[in-house]
C-alpha cells in the first residue's frame, strides 16, 4: 500500500474517524513486524507532510518508535491542535514507544502536552509515570505542572491512580507541601471518589507535617469550598498527627477556626489530643468550640454496625476525663458524659426494638 492508497482510503472515511486512522497505523505496524522497517519509516515521513493525515501519521509513530524528527513533528502537530483526543489518549496510553527518546526530547514532548487541556495533561501524566520513579529538577517541575492541571478536574480511573503515583513523587523529591497543597485542591472536587488525594494528603504530612496542615487550613479558609473540605474531613476515616503548635497557631482566638480544629482531629484513644484540651481551655467548656468537640464525639466518620457501640466506646473514654485536675476540661468531660450517656440509652433502646422485631 503506497502513499497514494493510504491517502484514498482516508479520504473515502470520515477524517476523525479513529477506526480509520487507526487502520492505516497499524497497517505501519505490521510493515515493521514483517521485516520491511525502512519502507515504513519511508512511508511515515512522507505522511508527515500531509496536514490532513496527522492523527494516522501521530499513531503510525507509535507503530515505529520515536525519533527526534518525528517527535519535532508531533510537538508542532500538538502546538497546532492538529490531533484530536483519541489520539492524543492512545499516545499517552502507549508508552514504549518512547523509549528510544533522550530525556530532554521526553520532556519536551510531555511540555507541550502540559499547556493542553485535561486529556492532554492526563496523556502526559501516563506517559510520566511509565517512565520515571524519580524525577528531579526538569522532570520535577514539569510533573507539578501536570499535577496542578488535573488536580481540579473531572477525572477517574487509571488518571487519578497515576495522578497519586505523581504526586507521591513530588512528595519523595522534596515538595511535600506543594503535594499537599495539590491533594487539597483536588478533595474540593464535587464528584468523583477522592481516595487517591487522601492517600497523597496522609504520604505528605507524613513526610512534612508542618506543611501538609497549612495546605489545610488554606482549604478551610478557601471561599465556596472551605465547607466541603471540612466536612470531607469529618467523614474521612483515618486520623491525621498533626503538629499541636501548628494548629493552635492557626486557631489563634478565632472560635470559627477553632470550631474548624475540633473537625480535623480526631480522638482515637483514653488521652484527650493536646489541641482539643487546648481548645477546651481556650475558649471554655461551654463555648461552641467546645459543643463542636462533643459533636464529632458522638458521630461516627461513616457507617458502622451499631451507633450504641460506637457512643458507648466515646463514652467510655469521656469518663477518664471527669477527674482531670485541669477544672476546664473535666467540665467538659463532665456535660460531654451526660450528653453520650443520652444518646446512648437512645440508640441502645432503638437497636434493641429493631432486634425484636427484625431479629437482627
Amino acid at each position: 500500500m503506497g502513499q497514494a492508497t493510504i491517502s484514498g482510503r482516508l479520504q473515502k472515511t470520515r477524517s476523525d474517524s479513529w477506526k480509520a486512522q487507526a487502520l492505516v497505523a497499524r497497517y505501519v505496524g505490521g510493515m515493521v513486524e514483517a521485516g520491511r522497517r525502512a519502507q515504513a519509516e519511508s512511508l511515515v515521513h512522507a505522511m508527515q507532510t500531509n496536514p490532513g493525515e496527522a492523527s494516522a501519521t501521530a499513531l503510525a509513530c507509535i507503530e515505529v518508535g520515536a525519533t527526534p524528527e518525528r517527535l519535532t513533528w508531533l510537538d508542532e502537530a500538538l502546538r497546532a491542535g492538529r490531533l484530536p483526543d483519541f489520539v492524543i489518549e492512545e499516545l499517552g496510553r502507549r508508552s514504549k514507544w518512547l523509549e528510544s527518546a533522550s530525556e530532554d526530547e521526553f520532556l519536551d514532548l510531555v511540555q507541550v502536552m502540559a499547556t493542553g487541556g485535561p486529556i492532554a495533561c492526563s496523556a502526559a501524566l501516563d506517559l510520566f509515570v511509565a517512565r520515571y520513579q524519580q524525577p528531579r529538577e526538569r522532570a520535577l517541575s514539569l510533573l507539578e505542572l501536570l499535577l496542578s492541571a488535573l488536580a481540579p478536574a473531572s477525572t477517574h480511573g487509571m488518571t487519578d491512580y497515576h495522578w497519586e503515583l505523581g504526586a507521591k513523587m513530588l512528595v519523595d523529591g522534596g515538595m511535600a507541601a506543594r503535594a499537599a497543597e495539590l491533594a487539597v485542591l483536588a478533595l474540593m472536587r464535587e464528584r468523583g471518589s477522592n481516595d487517591f488525594a487522601w492517600n497523597v494528603l496522609h504520604h505528605a504530612s507524613e513526610c512534612d507535617a508542618s506543611g501538609a496542615f497549612q495546605a489545610v487550613a488554606r482549604g478551610l479558609e478557601a471561599p465556596g469550598h472551605g465547607g466541603r473540605i471540612l466536612v470531607a474531613f469529618w467523614y474521612h476515616r483515618v486520623a491525621f498527627a498533626w503538629p499541636a503548635n501548628d494548629v493552635l497557631a492557626w486557631v489563634g482566638d478565632d472560635e470559627r477556626r477553632g470550631r474548624a480544629a475540633a473537625g480535623i482531629v480526631r480522638v482515637r484513644s483514653e488521652e484527650l489530643p493536646e489541641v482539643l484540651r487546648e481548645l477546651i481551655w481556650r475558649f471554655g467548656p461551654q463555648s461552641s468550640v467546645a459543643r463542636e468537640i462533643m459533636v464529632r464525639m458522638g458521630s461516627t466518620d461513616g457507617m458502622v454496625p451499631s451507633l450504641a457501640d460506637h457512643v458507648r466506646e466515646q463514652l467510655d473514654r469521656a469518663r477518664h476525663w471527669i477527674d482531670d485536675p485541669d477544672p476546664p476540661i473535666a467540665a467538659f468531660a463532665k456535660k460531654l458524659v451526660d450528653d453520650l450517656e443520652k444518646q446512648y440509652e437512645q440508640h441502645a433502646a432503638y437497636e434493641e426494638d429493631e432486634r425484636r422485631r427484625f431479629g437482627t
